[in-house]
This record gives C-alpha cells, sequence and structure tokens, in this order.
C-alpha cells in the first residue's frame, strides 16, 4: 500500500471513530463548581493601650495587634481604660469598654441567617447589627440573662461581682431574658436591668442619661441616633401628654449630712461627670444613716430619679467598698411633705445604679442611705432628676 493511501486510511478510521461516539456513546460532562461563600471572621482594630486576644480556647493569650482574628472559643480581653473595635465581616460592629471579657460562642459561616452568639464575662460592650443580615440570631450570654437584638444597636453590661445586668436598645428590637425565662422587650431609647443572680429583668423604661452618654463617647457611629433621644423623649407620666422630659438636675441647689473632705463635696454627685463622687464622712459622723438632698427652684412633675454609683470614678480605689446596704428616694413638694418613698436594695460592691419613676410634684429629692460599707466614708457619683414640662 502506498504511503498516501495509508494516510488516507488512517483518517477514514478516526473519522468513522468519532461518528460511532457521537451516535452511540454518552458524552460526559463536567460542571464548573460554584464559588464557595468566604466564612464570616471576627477581626480585631483601633487598639487602645493594653488588650489581649486568645486566638481558641486551646491558645494562650497574647497581645493583640491590629487585623488579628479570633475564631470560635477565642476571646478578646481589655485592660483599664482600654478599648477595642471587633469587626464581623458581615459588617456587625462591636465596641469593648474597659476591664471586658468577650468570649466567640459561636458563628456560623455563612450570612444567610447567620447565628452569632458572644459570652460576656465581665464589663461592657455596645453592638451594631447590621440590617443586611436579615433573620438570623445575635445574643449576648452571662450568668444572670441573655440579651439579643435584631437589626441595630444594643449594649450590655455585666458585673461579675454582683450578676447585675444592664441592656440598652439605641434602636431597633431587643430583648433580655433571665435563666428562668421572664423576658422583657426594648425597642428605640428603651432599657432594662437584672439587678442580680436570680433576679428578673425589670420593666422598659426610657435610657438613663448616663447611658446616652457613654452611647455617643464609646460608639460614635450611633452619634446621630443619641442626639436625636437625647432632644426630646417622650415622657412616662400620663397625667401631662405631650410633655417633653428636661433633666432639671442642674437647676437644683444640694446639701448633705456630711463631706468626707474638701475633694469630695456635694456638688461632685450633680456634675454630669459619674467619674466624681460625693462622699459622706460615714456612719462615724452621721450615725445610722447618712443622707443627701436635692432642692428644685420650682414646682416640677418629676418623672424619674437616678442615682449612679462609684463604679466609674477616676480613682480606682473608691469604686468598691464606700457603698451602702440600701437607699430609700423621697420626694417633698412645696410644704416639705412627702408625696412618694421608694426603698431600694443595694446589694454588692460597687452599688447598683438606682432608677426610680415617682411621677409626682414635688420640688426636693432626699436620698437617705443606709447601711455604710466603710464607718468613715461612703457616697455616690452623680444624682440625676429628669421632670415633665
Amino acid at each position: 500500500m502506498s504511503t498516501h493511501r495509508f494516510k488516507f486510511f488512517v483518517v477514514c478510521l478516526v473519522l468513522t471513530g468519532l461518528a460511532c461516539n457521537l451516535s452511540g456513546a454518552s458524552v460526559i460532562e463536567t460542571e464548573t463548581p460554584e464559588p464557595t461563600a468566604v466564612a464570616r471572621t471576627a477581626e480585631l482594630s483601633e487598639l487602645q493601650l493594653e488588650v489581649q486576644a486568645q486566638v481558641t480556647s486551646n491558645e494562650n493569650w497574647q497581645f493583640a495587634n491590629e487585623g488579628s482574628q479570633i475564631e470560635t472559643s477565642g476571646a478578646v480581653k481589655t485592660g483599664s481604660d482600654s478599648r477595642v473595635r471587633v469587626d464581623i465581616s458581615d459588617g456587625t460592629l462591636i465596641r469593648l469598654g474597659a476591664d471586658t471579657l468577650f468570649t466567640l460562642l459561636e458563628l456560623s459561616p455563612s450570612i444567610n441567617d447567620p447565628i452569632t452568639r458572644f459570652k460576656l464575662e465581665a464589663g461592657k460592650v455596645w453592638i451594631e447589627v447590621t440590617s443586611a443580615l436579615g433573620g438570623g440570631l445575635f445574643e449576648i450570654e452571662t450568668p444572670s440573662g441573655v440579651s439579643a437584638v435584631r437589626g441595630s444597636l444594643m449594649s450590655v453590661e455585666y458585673d461579675p461581682v454582683t450578676g447585675e445586668l444592664t441592656v440598652t436598645c439605641l434602636e431597633g428590637q431587643c430583648r433580655v431574658t433571665d435563666p428562668q425565662g421572664n423576658s422583657t422587650d426594648l425597642t428605640d431609647g428603651e432599657q432594662s436591668e437584672i439587678a442580680g443572680f436570680g433576679q428578673t429583668p425589670s420593666p422598659a423604661h426610657p435610657i438613663e442619661p448616663a447611658a446616652l452618654a457613654e452611647w455617643s463617647q464609646e460608639f460614635p457611629e450611633a452619634q446621630s441616633i443619641v442626639e436625636v433621644i437625647q432632644a426630646a423623649t417622650p415622657t412616662n407620666s400620663a397625667s401631662q401628654p405631650g410633655g417633653q422630659s428636661t433633666d432639671i438636675t442642674s437647676e437644683g441647689s444640694v446639701d448633705a449630712s456630711s463631706v468626707y473632705s474638701n475633694d469630695y463635696p456635694t456638688n461632685l454627685a450633680v456634675d454630669g461627670d459619674d467619674t466624681t463622687s460625693w462622699f459622706s464622712a460615714g456612719s462615724q459622723v452621721d450615725g445610722d444613716y447618712s443622707y443627701f438632698r436635692w432642692t428644685g427652684a420650682q414646682d416640677d412633675l418629676i418623672t424619674s430619679v437616678v442615682v449612679l454609683s462609684n463604679k466609674n470614678h477616676q480613682d480606682p480605689n473608691v469604686r468598691t467598698g464606700y457603698g451602702f446596704a440600701s437607699v430609700t428616694v423621697q420626694v417633698l413638694d412645696s410644704a416639705n411633705t412627702a408625696v412618694f418613698e421608694q426603698n431600694v436594695t443595694l446589694d454588692g460592691t460597687p452599688d447598683p445604679d438606682v432608677f426610680v419613676q415617682p411621677n409626682v410634684v414635688g420640688r426636693t429629692v432626699i436620698l437617705f442611705f443606709y447601711g455604710h460599707e466603710a464607718p468613715d466614708c461612703g457616697g455616690f457619683s452623680e444624682l440625676q432628676i429628669v421632670a415633665a414640662r
């Protein structure tokens, strides 16, 4: 067979084989795999002073850096006056205050109905959950209760000594639930507390002025929302429909049963700064109780009275051990007749913050403090009085 005929014969065989394959055998098709979604991550940024991180519970604590990440069972802790920001890759933002210990319990990989769970073992956090997540679950667990937020801004503060849990809902829908299943739902501008271990959540009430101030200072992303709430918060009083809540603390004058020294005068309890305090000379001078009295410039419908503890004092040595066992809040009218009185137990140290709602017309507020923790000194950082005008 000539060379040309041989080549022609081979070509015919190849073409015939292809034709048979197309007509009879099936063709194996390969599918292009879809790109794998990137799992959600938790990354640290904006570190201030001493911040430590634990990638997982099996790793050692290390000083954190910009861009450090934590995984499930990992944790972050801040020192005194330290701060850090935690960015979840889906857009959720968390800021940790000083002396905070925060553990990541669960971070589901998908952004479709994601599950995000943290444990707050001490300190305070402010959270903004991105609305792009739709459903899903975002929870912060503590031994005293669980706090959940859907679509926006929540803060959680936990004291491991007293078990006090404080939750504010700046915007969106939030819920605080105790271990027995009792819960309080919160919405824009509301707050609830669990006073200690085994206690139930308080009813929702307006966010305290000090908590709003912390939102503004610690979470600049929420500044515009804070300003709206501060500008016009509806009163809790049904007797003044359409009235506005007004902080009248600065309008009054103050005096007390005693003063520990010139370094801790009475005006420090009404200066709008919870890092300073008035301190009495204790039971050695005052006897069974010390009192602090505020007298307003006129009669007002007093809707709320807030007493802040020494927990944020600029001197860490006086944050604990200089409180009381209980306080009685009394409101007097212009004739010095008591028109409201409520006793509040102050368990643990530092004392828990106090929030009462007199909703009475009065001119004078007196705080009677019983059970001095220290015989020579005791006080609080801030008195806030709000009226409906």
